[in-house]
């Protein structure tokens, strides 16, 4: 295994109750050949004190900090001050096992490799009480994914390890407010572009899912979602039938995926609209037909229907 030393940038805004726990996983990590970049998003709590007092106490622990401007943001300034051939993400509140570096960095010997994730459990925190959902029993996509990727995102970001070079060829993380949420997943099909993807078939990290995240708003992540795939969809214009099959799925997948998600956060209205344009993609899906008809039902038959339901499944 060659040795690269891997900047490990982590974005923080008002992370004062959560950075703690995350740093030191990264600490223990038993690949040593490591720099944390702690980026400071504008805080207005104490995440600067807390982040200067692990970069006074550790040589290979930096502290910066930027005005406020989102999470793509604080990741471009990373990659501006990383020194690592590698670049590894990692948001204030995740939890990294301490072999996750270990087992990731091999992979890049193979020099086709842009980038590398894994598997992650996510742990769901809500009035004070945790559950925890394995997912660990995935399925991992490797190769040349760019047609996977278009159609539904299958890496978690704070799995990624990824070799620098990459970014001089794609460029940053976008960072408008239209992409807020998924302007992960636009740099991913970007990568996947040009280079392979490979997988640790195993969980490294938990993700830890709370009142802040915004991943738990619906509609804004949607729009982000949509605004994405217009994005590539201009950047790498179709040029052949698997391409316009994998944008199409892509759109499909999207609208349904937050259709599901709003039926059953009782948003009828955007629900309907996001099962409308599954339909006029596929006009005979018969759950997206279903869900349309069943979002002009008054509450108390939908409930009634639930509970039909749940007896039999």
């Amino acid at each position: 295994m060659s040795h690269k030393l891997v900047s490990i940038i982590i974005p923080m805004y008002n992370s004062e109750k959560t950075l703690e726990n995350t740093f030191e996983t990264l600490i223990i990590q038993t690949y040593q050949d490591i720099e944390i970049l702690l980026i400071d998003d504008g805080s207005t709590d104490r995440t600067a004190e807390i982040a200067l007092s692990f970069a006074q106490k550790y040589s290979n622990v930096y502290y910066h900090h930027k005005e406020n401007g989102g999470v793509a943001s604080a990741r471009n300034l990373g990659l501006k001050k990383a020194a690592g051939k590698l670049i590894a993400l990692c948001d204030h509140d995740e939890l990294w096992l301490p072999q996750k570096l270990e087992k990731q960095v091999p992979l890049f010997d193979d020099p086709e490799t842009g980038l590398v994730y894994s598997g992650h459990n996510v742990k769901h925190i809500k009035n004070g009480k945790e559950n925890v959902m394995n997912n660990g029993r995935r399925i991992y996509y490797e190769g040349d994914c760019f047609h996977k990727i278009l159609q539904f995102n299958f890496i978690p970001t704070n799995t990624v390890v990824i070799r620098e070079k990459c970014f001089e060829k794609v460029g940053d993380f976008y960072s408008g407010k239209e992409m807020h949420g998924t302007d992960d997943r636009h740099m991913w099909i970007r990568i996947a572009r040009y280079y392979k993807i490979r997988a640790v078939k195993e969980v490294l990290i938990t993700h830890v899912i709370h009142g802040d995240n915004w991943s738990l708003n619906e509609n804004r992540m949607l729009n982000s979602a949509i605004a994405c795939l217009d994005d590539i969809s201009k950047q790498f214009p179709a040029k052949s039938s698997k391409d316009v099959i994998a944008l199409k799925k892509g759109y499909f997948n999207t609208y349904l995926h937050y259709g599901l998600n709003l039926f059953y956060k009782k948003d009828y209205k955007n629900a309907r609209y996001c099962f409308k344009q599954t339909l006029r993609r596929k006009p005979f899906h018969l759950k997206s037909l279903m869900y349309y008809l069943s979002g002009f039902l008054p509450q108390n038959m939908i409930d009634f229907i639930r509970n039909i339901k749940s007896r039999f499944y």
